[in-house]
């Protein structure tokens, strides 16, 4: 008998084991208002405006100092260069920037004079994936040229 019902308490352990555990929330959760969406849910692009070029603009000089950090920084500037650098990115409709490079598209000339400077690029474009733009009803695809001059 005694062993019948250690047979019966291993089957009922291993019956457990394999079973899903009990799902709970998080701590401190509390549930969101009825008709919230759920958190981390994308706001709904339906309402929002498009995007504008004045959008885009207000992004970028709200940064305008880390750009100019990266010029200040860089080879360039300590050797008294002047030139351009333009940046081609993507915002998507949440407004974070989801690529950002400075090689050009096919097709695509950038204005000004081009400053090569390999570590400058990179830095803008690294400032660049950092940029926070307002949301909007859809993906953007942009481009920024920096005038750098001493």
């Amino acid at each position: 008998m005694r062993h019948l019902a250690s047979s019966v308490l291993l089957l009922t352990l291993v019956a457990c084991e394999t079973s899903e555990p009990a799902r709970r929330p998080p701590p401190y959760y509390y549930p969101p208002p009825a008709g919230a969406p759920p958190q981390g849910a994308a706001p709904p692009t339906a309402n929002l405006p498009e995007r504008r070029p004045e959008d885009i603009s207000r992004g970028v000089n709200a940064n305008q100092a880390r750009f100019t950090d990266c010029y200040q920084r860089s080879e360039s500037f300590m050797l008294g260069k002047s030139g351009a650098v333009t940046v081609f990115f993507d915002i998507a409709p949440a407004g974070q920037v989801t690529r950002a490079t400075d090689v050009a598209p096919p097709g695509v000339t950038p204005p000004g004079t081009p400053l090569a400077d390999p570590k400058l690029a990179a830095c803008l474009v690294q400032v660049m994936l950092s940029v926070r733009f307002d949301a909007a009803r859809d993906a953007t695809a942009a481009s920024w040229t920096f005038p750098f001059s001493r």
